[in-house]
């Protein structure tokens, strides 16, 4: 089934004390409204320019470790990898503007730039259905060897050049075959 995924760039959020039963819940929060959003949520998915937000549409769930594996090398070191997840359904059943967009990965995974959308003339209620519908998706935390072992696979399957990754990762894969 399809999902759209929204990486989490910031550390306010998505703390694997936050992860329970493959969801994000904070104690505090339980007594208050459903539709209740921690603020830290707002700042956390709420990178947007041009009332825009950039999300990703993968085939299903397990294509998410490409989409990290393409993430890291984007970065400049390899640190762990946040990301939420809901059904493509949800998403797509709000009067939204989804547009395919290149993505950050133009020398990297050509694949995950298909998959990378935004979601574009978003106004204050828009982004905040969107960051509660995130809220409420199923988290996934990659920590730092993997995504290390996700960007050997990639290396290794074709998807990524060894010769294109960044100079510091590429010493990181010394012994990993090109």
């Amino acid at each position: 089934m399809p999902i759209y995924v929204r990486i989490v760039k910031d550390k306010k959020w998505l703390c694997e004390s936050e992860v329970k039963n493959d969801k994000v819940e904070f104690d505090w929060l339980k007594d208050r409204d459903e539709d209740s959003v921690p603020c830290q949520i707002v700042d956390g998915v709420n990178q947007l320019t041009k009332s825009s937000m950039s999300l990703y549409l993968l085939p299903d769930e397990s294509h998410l470790n490409r989409l990290a594996a393409a993430w890291a090398i984007h970065r400049s070191s390899v640190e762990g990898i946040k990301f939420v997840y809901v059904d493509a359904e949800i998403i797509e059943s709000l009067p939204l503007k989804i547009c395919p967009e290149k993505g950050l990965f133009e020398n990297n995974d050509n694949q995950v730039n298909e998959w990378h959308r935004s979601i574009i003339e978003m106004d204050t209620n828009e982004l905040n259905t969107v960051i509660k519908i995130l809220y409420k998706g199923k988290p996934k935390l990659t920590a730092e060897p993997v995504v290390l072992a996700n960007i050997m696979n990639a290396v290794k399957k074709g998807w990524v050049k060894k010769n294109k990754l960044p100079k510091n990762l590429q010493k990181s894969l010394i012994t990993f075959p090109a």
